[in-house]
């Protein structure tokens, strides 16, 4: 990537950032009606690697080499904003991409969308069939070809303008770049190595989508073993275009607990207090990372804020679990919580000797002795002897 390359972000700083791809030839309208409500709960930053990233010429470049530079345009690009981890989504050819960075740079993706792509084409033999025509300079017939059949006939009919549009827009391709890029489509198949997706992975395409069948999304999510699939009704290959709406509503339901790290982070430095919390971040490594990542968004964030059992009812019921398991280690920090929302030093010792008849004597006179010296440490009980 050159130096003067400089990608920028639409949204919130300091929000979660989701990256996402463009469908071959399609840079301005792939995303176009999506762009600023994803933008209000994300830092969006909308790359088109298929048009912008330079790629390895010659004859016996594989699939695999070409894809590798397409997915080290999207790292480069995520690493120049200075973020680490992201929200993937990719659109067609874009989500092919997403794909191959969540095989290769699993540590990169946080939550991963794949919108009207598989990890093969279900017609390789038309790909390599287009890729030829546009050799043969029949580029524009191609685009054109490609314009119609990714959008539903009703909707060709009621937007001409539109498809005009897309048409051209895919025409403004390089025919060398379009003609590359039709192979690489023909020969993909990332099927093999989708087991190493760990990132938790939506694939959704349009019920009308010639190239993305239902069964082949079910297939690819049997794949993945945290994902799920999803059709839209009334879509072809471009949902995005066709009915962005109800993509929006799937994508942010997928993306859900990135909203719910903001909650999760205010919900355990009230619990758990400022000084806690900012050390406990300073403490991050990359190891540590995902697992935290985890605890803030789902512990903190999705749990602890569900409204339908209050704060010191939760409390609670994590002091007498921690207790019944003899997970000393945790019962300070959550004694501390839960005079922090509203339990009484008297309820914390009734807790405890209940506990003693149904998690059994030892266990709950060893957490007794515990809460007695945190409390007399914190200064809430006198350790003077009641009997001389």
């Amino acid at each position: 990537m050159t130096s003067s390359f400089q990608p920028t972000t639409e949204g919130a700083a300091g929000a979660p950032v989701l990256v996402v791809l463009s469908e071959l030839g399609c840079s301005s309208l792939s995303w176009r009606q999506l762009i600023g409500p994803l933008s209000e709960q994300y830092s969006v930053l909308e790359l088109d690697p298929v048009s912008a990233a330079e790629m390895p010429t010659g004859d016996l470049v594989s699939a695999e080499e070409t894809l590798a530079a397409l997915g080290s345009y999207v790292i480069d690009a995520i690493d120049a904003i200075g973020a680490r981890r992201v929200h993937l989504a990719g659109l067609g050819a874009g989500g092919q991409i997403a794909l191959w960075i969540a095989v290769h740079h699993a540590d990169r993706v946080r939550r991963l969308a794949v919108v009207g792509a598989a990890a093969k084409v279900a017609d390789p033999t038309t790909w390599q069939a287009r890729a030829d025509r546009v050799a043969c300079g029949d580029q524009r017939s191609v685009a054109d070809e490609l314009a119609a059949s990714w959008l539903t006939p009703d909707f060709r009919q009621r937007n001409g303008a539109l498809v005009t549009e897309l048409g051209a827009e895919i025409g403004a391709l390089s025919a060398d770049k379009f003609a590359r890029l039709a192979a690489l489509e023909a020969q993909t198949d990332l099927s093999p190595d989708l087991a190493r997706v760990t990132a938790p992975t939506l694939f959704i395409a349009g019920r009308n989508d010639s190239e993305v069948r239902a069964a082949v999304l079910s297939d690819l999510s049997d794949l993945i073993p945290s994902s799920r699939a999803s059709m839209i009704h009334g879509a072809g290959h471009l949902v995005t275009v066709e009915q962005p709406g109800l993509l929006l509503r799937a994508l942010l339901e997928h993306f859900e607990s990135a909203a719910t790290m903001t909650a999760g982070y205010a919900s355990r430095r009230e619990a758990l207090g400022d000084a806690h919390v900012d050390n406990t971040i300073a403490s991050i490594n990359a190891y540590t990372e995902p697992f935290q990542d985890f605890l803030t968004r789902y512990c903190w964030g999705e749990v602890w804020t569900r409204p339908n059992l209050g704060r010191r009812d939760r409390s609670l019921a994590t002091i007498a679990s921690l207790v019944t398991l003899g997970a000393e280690h945790e019962i300070g920090i959550h004694v501390r919580a839960g005079l922090r929302h509203g339990l009484t030093i008297t309820e914390i010792q009734e807790t405890l000797q209940h506990l003693a008849l149904y998690a059994g004597l030892p266990r709950a006179f060893s957490a007794m002795q515990f809460v007695n010296r945190l409390l007399i440490d914190e200064g809430l009980v006198d350790p003077t002897p009641v009997k001389a």
